[in-house]
């Protein structure tokens, strides 16, 4: 009975931290959306998302005219939401926010993190994030793209524990939704897609099996929001060149893109001050040069000029992969399969760093990054772990406070 009862009063206290914890981050991440608008600006690409979900709504055939090259189901969303609630979206998207803070919360509970502080540390890291509360602030296909994609790699890991196909079928159905949101997610699909060779000692048959249940749920869920094409008289041969020529306008951007990924890559992990300051276009980054943050320049092609990363822990990504890619290698029995999926799928998502240095691509990778690091951080003491959340406050502070004052300066004539 007594038992029993210290069990109940550890379950309860557990539950209270972890509230606990989940009011802090969401506090925290709240009070960095009340403040990134003043010194971040506006998001340009939020106005093609609206313009073109309102177009999709009136006329389902305008998926093959407006913003074709990416994929429709965020921008159906985004404008039921904008004609629903006349344009006053900000709550929502804030909301949405929230939504994917609670969903890597249960994510994080799947893994072994041996404290739960060093848990509760990787969910206040994320929440701390400037680039996560600007980002999430603003109807970009990426805010609605998240939640999508994590309640995926949710149902991944919850496959990989118990080897069950319902779950892979329900992780194939989300990471379909959230591709069919932004192309950006086949990274997921594409780790889950390799990782699952390394099952083959379940049998060629379970192997077998996983990957028809991930290919065609995903294909099937991905079509969704293409739909209503056929509807309105779109042919399927029209729908399916439509898909074909958005991925290969991506693919023929992104080549641009490689001719400077090293430098893009190396710029991104090694940024050393706050004082940087990169334009990034799609062809050519990073060209430093002195400007304001909130200036936007038009060159031919988009331009974005902002300096700066979300986080001080950002500086930690790439001494992070190093160093668990050597523990997996050192101690690969000792490690469990989703500790291993988690740097597998930090290495995917680094590469698609390479496609540019721009603010959104950095929130696509933050949740897989904040797990990386977290892994690093097991094994380090809690007293540093709190060393590490006094100089992430402080930088989110010093850095808010010299934005605000910086880009108040008359930088272009």
């Amino acid at each position: 009975m007594m038992n029993m009862k210290l069990w109940r009063d550890i379950e309860e206290r557990k539950l209270l931290s972890s509230m606990v914890m989940i009011l802090v981050s969401i506090l925290t991440y709240t009070i960095l959306v009340i403040c990134t608008p003043i010194v971040y600006g506006e998001i340009m690409d939020e106005r093609i998302y609206v313009t073109a979900g309102k177009l999709y709504i009136a006329d389902p055939r305008n998926v093959l005219k407006v913003n074709w090259e990416h994929p429709p189901l965020a921008k159906y969303i985004i404008g039921l939401l904008w004609i629903v609630f006349n344009g006053s979206t900000r709550l929502i998207n804030y909301m949405i926010g929230i939504i994917t803070i609670l969903i890597f919360t249960r994510l994080l509970n799947l893994i072994d993190w041996r404290s739960r502080f060093t848990m509760y540390l990787v969910l206040f890291l994320l929440s701390a994030d400037m680039v996560f509360a600007h980002v999430t602030q603003y109807s970009l296909l990426d805010t609605y793209m998240m939640p999508f994609m994590l309640a995926s790699f949710y149902f991944f890991l919850k496959f990989l524990n118990r080897n069950s196909m319902k779950y892979l079928l329900f992780s194939s159905l989300l990471v379909g939704l959230a591709i069919a949101c932004k192309f950006t997610a086949i990274y997921l699909l594409l780790t889950v897609l390799i990782y699952i060779v390394f099952m083959y000692r379940k049998g060629l048959k379970f192997v077998s099996t996983a990957y028809l249940v991930l290919i065609v749920t995903t294909l099937s869920t991905f079509t969704i929001p293409y739909l209503p094409l056929l509807v309105t008289g779109v042919s399927v041969n029209e729908v399916i060149m439509n898909i074909f020529n958005a991925v290969s306008y991506h693919q023929h951007l992104h080549f641009y893109g490689t001719y400077v990924s090293l430098q893009s890559l190396l710029t991104f992990f090694f940024k050393v001050g706050i004082w940087e300051v990169y334009s990034c276009t799609m062809f050519m980054y990073p060209n430093v040069t002195l400007v304001s943050s909130s200036e936007w320049t038009y060159t031919g092609v988009y331009l974005h000029i902002y300096y700066g990363l979300g986080a001080l822990s950002w500086y930690m990504f790439l001494p992070s992969l190093i160093f668990m890619v050597y523990i997996i290698l050192k101690r690969a029995k000792s490690i469990g399969t989703r500790e291993s999926f988690i740097v597998f799928s930090a290495i995917i998502w680094a590469i698609s760093l390479l496609h540019g240095d721009i603010e959104w691509y950095y929130y696509d990778v933050l949740p897989v990054y904040y797990m990386l690091l977290g892994l690093v951080l097991r094994n380090i003491k809690d007293r540093w772990k709190i060393l590490l959340i006094v100089m992430s406050i402080i930088y989110d502070i010093l850095i808010l406070s010299i934005r605000s004052w910086y880009i108040t300066l008359p930088i272009l004539s």
